[in-house]
């Protein structure tokens, strides 16, 4: 014969779950969302140093003091890095693990459903 459980220790088991759980989903989410701003500043400072080079804008080169050459490095880096952060990004968003988001919601159900009786 199995003792019986307290309902107080479910429900505190429970809520344990929940948060650990509830915390690698969002872990996992902002580091997605991470990879997605890093990547949309980047492409976005990639996209001004590209019309700055194909106008033939310096100033903001002599600011900084760089040549052209090391400015279009940069600039293609930039690019590179924001594209490749882009792809990261939507990569783990597509691979997501959708049963654990669905099953911490199931979770929060029940812990709801414990609570309200």
């Amino acid at each position: 014969m199995q003792p019986e459980e307290n309902p107080g220790d479910l429900t505190t088991s429970l809520k344990s779950d929940i948060s650990t759980l509830g915390g690698e989903v969002d872990s996992y989410k902002a580091k997605t969302a991470g990879a997605m701003g890093a990547a949309v500043f980047l492409l976005l400072l990639a996209g001004g140093g590209t019309y700055d080079l194909v106008t033939g804008n310096n100033s903001i080169r002599s600011a900084i003091g760089i040549s052209f050459t090391v400015y279009e490095a940069l600039v293609i880096a930039f690019g590179a890095v924001g594209f490749l952060l882009l792809l990261t990004g939507l990569v783990r968003e597509m691979r997501r693990d959708r049963e654990r988001e669905i099953r911490l919601e199931e979770m929060e159900q029940e812990l709801a459903r414990r609570q309200d009786c």
